[in-house]
């Protein structure tokens, strides 16, 4: 029974470590998507 509750607080662990992974990774995305979008922006205002 131990074993049990062991293994399934491992599991959950990992879980939430992939879950943490993924969140920092589309954060990063949307700060990239910002940066570029940004610089766009700039782009546009030079021929203005």
């Amino acid at each position: 029974n131990v074993a049990f509750l062991k293994k399934t607080k491992e599991q959950l662990e990992e879980e939430e470590s992939r879950a943490l992974k993924r969140t920092s990774e589309s954060l990063e995305e949307k700060a990239a998507k910002k940066q570029k979008l940004d610089e766009e922006v700039e782009e546009l205002k030079k021929h203005l």
